[in-house]
């Protein structure tokens, strides 16, 4: 288990209760990930590597900066936990028309500079992911076209209808809506219930699916440089 000093109001602990009773405790980071130091493993669901850049293909103008910030925050992430291995939720990427050169050589030269080993679990824009399998063994990245599982906990792109311990995913990007007087923000969201939690999308340029919880259930809201349990 490595040390870790957690930021003031950016990184929260939740209890998580296996079925055989044991609790664990994970680390919610506001920069939309989780942490679990009994096994050193590093959670981010919906990076969707090279939107903006798809955008751009078909005349969108998106701003250029979205990608860099993105593996800013990645590369912040691994710094300060240190992890043994990361494990993405599905969707990587957002499709081959966003993979450029420029974004190609990028995320070569990152993983590089941040060699920790990198699993992902297949999500619904990674149905391309064979034409790109030469990108990933450049980019030193296995991955799995069912879910995955480590100690009790299984890892998957969209939620499991039928399985036996507590399912992590994504897909869903939730978002949770915050009021204050006169205004209503809708703000990026970990949705966490008994058997189940959702990170919110990575990628800061998504949109999001409005969650409502349910008595038992936890949101935690994320921010620029926050995380508040709701």
């Amino acid at each position: 288990m490595n040390d870790i000093t957690l930021p003031t109001q950016q990184a929260l602990s939740h209890t998580v209760k296996h079925l055989d009773g044991r609790l664990e405790d994970v680390i919610l980071d506001y920069r939309r990930a989780v942490y679990r130091p009994e096994q050193g493993t590093l959670l981010v669901a919906d990076l969707h590597w090279g939107k903006g850049e798809t955008f751009r293909h078909w005349g969108i103008p998106i701003p250029g900066n979205v990608f860099t910030f993105d593996m800013q925050r990645l590369a912040g992430l691994v710094e300060t936990y240190s992890p043994q291995k990361i494990v993405v939720l599905g969707d990587l990427i957002h499709g081959k028309y966003g993979l450029t050169s420029q974004l190609i050589k990028t995320i070569q030269d990152w993983r590089q500079q941040y060699p920790v080993p990198m699993s992902l679990v297949l999500g619904n824009h990674d149905r391309v992911i064979k034409s790109v399998c030469e990108h990933l063994q450049h980019w030193t990245i296995d991955w799995h076209a069912g879910p995955l599982e480590e100690d009790g906990f299984i890892y998957s792109h969209e939620p499991l209808k039928d399985y036996s311990g507590f399912n992590w995913y994504g897909h869903l990007h939730p978002t949770y809506r915050v009021k204050s007087p006169g205004d209503v923000v809708r703000l990026p969201c970990f949705y966490v219930g008994n058997n189940f939690g959702v990170l919110p999308a990575f990628n800061v340029f998504t949109g999001g699916f409005n969650i409502v919880p349910q008595p038992g259930e936890s949101v935690y809201v994320t921010g620029d440089d926050f995380l508040m349990r709701i």
